[in-house]
């Protein structure tokens, strides 16, 4: 037997369950930030900001400790921080919700460190939605348009 064969044989079976979460959230947050650059490159706006990558270590319960990627956003003297907050949210998803779907399944804050937009994660059989929502409005989904909104009012 091999060392895997053997580890796969007396994993506990949440173990890998957890396993297949955070990868799976892990996958959600780079298509997440793939999505993010691909907007400020059609809007003619990637060459004039700074993008730096992030790393974020994370420990939730029911997923355990992991890494997770995030986005810094240069602009001059301002920074926007894309930050994700975890898998595993309390968060209602409002109009947005549907039978078996009414609550989010992941949040990312977008955030300058005074102000912070909440992203809400929507993940059905037909696939995954972001949502946005911040103290002053409902929520609503996230497109390039909300996005490059989010961006002017932070930056400024």
């Amino acid at each position: 037997m091999t060392l895997r064969e053997f580890l796969l044989q007396n994993a506990p079976r949440d173990e890998m369950r957890r396993r297949q979460c955070r990868e799976e959230w892990s996958a959600a947050i780079d298509r997440l930030l793939a999505q993010l650059r691909a907007w400020l490159t059609e809007a003619g706006s990637a060459e004039l900001l700074d993008l730096e990558p992030l790393e974020f270590d994370r420990r939730e319960q029911g997923l355990g400790a992991y890494h997770i990627k995030g986005l810094a956003i240069h602009f001059g003297e301002r920074t926007v921080k894309v930050v994700p907050v975890g898998r595993m949210v309390l968060a209602h998803l409002g109009p947005y919700a549907e039978a078996g779907h009414e609550n989010a399944e992941g949040r990312v804050d977008i955030t300058n460190g005074a102000y912070k937009y909440f992203l809400y994660r929507k993940l059905t059989d037909a696939g995954e939605q972001w949502l946005v929502r911040d103290d002053q409005s409902d929520i609503r989904l996230l497109d390039r348009e909300q996005f490059e909104a989010i961006l002017t009012d932070l930056l400024s």
